[in-house]
């Protein structure tokens, strides 16, 4: 049985749900799932929503605007046989709880993985020792879709014109760099 996988990292910051949306739904549509858009976007939004939350919000830190500072989650979708999976990494190793979830005011957020169990198939925990958790759900994607046809390439256009590549020019009066210049930048990009 084939099976199909997609992934991206992105920075635990706010804007990593709206991402997440916008990669699920590229994939989804991309593997002919579109019946599962709706819930898929929303799932990833609310693991990914919560992925952020139990990495550490960079907004609260002065670090922030130190790309090799920001924490990473990682959000995968796997389709095998009539099961999507969307799968959501973190460094926290601290298991989500479902009812310390369910006990939160729902007006401070807490409906998050309510949400998740009643749109998914399966939802469960994974905790990687030393290495964060990993927090899934299943979709019911139908029979067979995973089988993927091979495509063959789309023809060009009848107008379309192949052109040769012209030889570079060079700017009326520029001289040509001497040979020293030319082994200079070439050790330099060595």
């Amino acid at each position: 049985m084939q099976s199909l996988v997609n992934r991206i990292k992105l920075a635990a910051t706010p804007t990593a749900p709206h991402c997440a949306r916008a990669h699920v739904r590229h994939t989804v549509l991309s593997w002919a799932v579109p019946h599962l858009l709706d819930d898929a976007r929303l799932i990833v939004s609310e693991l990914v929503t919560n992925a952020v939350e139990a990495t550490g919000r960079p907004e609260r830190d002065r670090t922030c605007c130190v790309p090799e500072t920001l924490p990473v989650i990682a959000v995968r979708t796997r389709i095998s046989g009539d099961k999507f999976f969307i799968e959501v990494w973190d460094n926290d190793t601290v298991p989500t709880d479902r009812e310390a979830q369910a006990d939160r005011d729902p007006d401070e957020g807490g409906r998050g993985l309510g949400i998740v169990t009643a749109l998914s198939r399966d939802f469960g925990v994974v905790v990687l020792p030393g290495r964060g958790k990993i927090v899934w759900s299943e979709l019911c994607a139908g029979p067979g879709v995973a089988r993927v046809r091979r495509a063959a390439p789309t023809p060009l256009p009848p107008t379309y014109r192949r052109m040769p590549l012209a030889a570079p020019r060079q700017p009326v009066g520029a001289s040509t760099p001497g040979p020293a210049f030319t082994r200079h930048a070439a050790d330099r990009w060595a």
